[in-house]
């Protein structure tokens, strides 16, 4: 995958709002904090502005808002990049006004990219 295939999605997440993301996941947080769960390996994640966290583990990211956050996701490759686009979407249905999201590449849209299929 080449940096200019790279797909971010810029989230807003209320207070208290939960986000389940694959593993491979970047997150990183402009504004705002989050704590990040990994079940696998176990670890729990602090994120205030500035800082990025890339989800290593086995199992799934739970992402949770501590207070009113502005988070960048991004993927690392083309499966995790599926599985996020697949999660984003199911989380946007589940949560409504409790979410917001903005794909941004380079003046296109979340909506399909090279690599995954059109939905």
């Amino acid at each position: 995958m080449h940096a200019s295939d790279d797909v971010r999605w810029t989230v807003e997440l209320n207070p208290g709002t939960v986000l389940r993301l694959p593993p491979g996941t970047t997150v990183g947080c402009r504004a705002g904090s989050v704590w990040l769960t990994e079940y696998r390996p176990g670890r729990d994640v602090l994120l205030a502005a500035g800082d990025v966290h890339t989800a290593g583990g086995a199992g799934p990211v739970v992402v949770t808002g501590r207070a009113a956050a502005s988070l960048v996701l991004g993927a690392a490759d083309d499966s995790v990049g599926r599985r996020l686009l697949r999660a984003m979407g199911e989380a946007c249905i589940r949560l409504g006004n409790g979410l917001r999201q903005r794909g941004e590449r380079v003046g296109t849209g979340l909506h399909h990219r090279p690599g995954l299929p059109a939905r």
